[in-house]
């Protein structure tokens, strides 16, 4: 996992009005940006994330391998880039944003996500990072990344015997039912909260 965004900064987002809310995710934006297009820090392997995540069902659960196997692929796919919470790693370019954008305990709407994605992409562009031209193809990468961390999150509460987060648990239906590849979580999902693929989350 990372430390980006910082605790400190998710409490004054949870606290902050809309503008406010606006200014603080783009000053984390800049933050993001800056660290990212540092140089020198090693390969990132994707092991720790993958090993968080296989907690949550049984090897043997139907498409749930392929599914990890995709989602490995796609991270290994994205841009490396250093890491803004841990100096001296890299990410895939998407981890820390949609940590930013999709935070455990609150969030905002779809279009607010949207406008502050384009504005990350349009200036990582700008910088290089390796960001594909479409942000079509971008926001997919961005949302796969989100998944894949979420999945972790999961993975260690139910390894800790804790409860799901339930809006973490909806945030991943939500985007499982937008991607066909990414179906196979609506039945885990459902385990782990009956009734979750059934309800709507903002």
């Amino acid at each position: 996992m990372t430390d980006f965004p910082a605790p400190a900064l998710l409490a004054d987002l949870q606290q902050a009005d809309a503008p406010n809310a606006d200014r603080l995710v783009r000053e984390a934006l800049a933050l993001l940006l800056q660290a990212q297009t540092g140089e020198g820090a090693p390969a990132w392997t994707g092991d720790a994330w993958r090993e968080a995540a296989a907690q949550l069902a049984a090897p043997e659960t139907p498409g749930w391998t392929a599914l990890l196997d995709a989602l490995q692929r796609e991270l290994m796919a994205q841009p490396q880039r250093p890491s803004a919470g841990q100096p001296g790693r890299c990410l895939p370019a998407g981890w820390e944003l949609a940590a930013l954008l999709r935070p455990e305990a609150f969030g905002w709407d779809e279009e607010q996500e949207l406008d502050w994605a384009i504005r990350y992409w349009e200036a990582a562009r700008r910088a290089g990072l390796g960001w594909d031209a479409d942000f079509g193809e971008a926001w997919r990468q961005i949302e796969w990344a989100a998944v894949a961390r979420q999945l972790a999150l999961l993975g260690r509460a139910r390894a800790e015997s804790r409860e799901p987060p339930p809006r973490v648990l909806a945030q991943v239906v939500k985007t499982a039912t937008r991607y066909r590849e990414l179906r196979p979580l609506l039945p885990i999902c459902e385990a782990l909260r009956p009734g979750i693929t059934q309800q709507a989350y903002g």
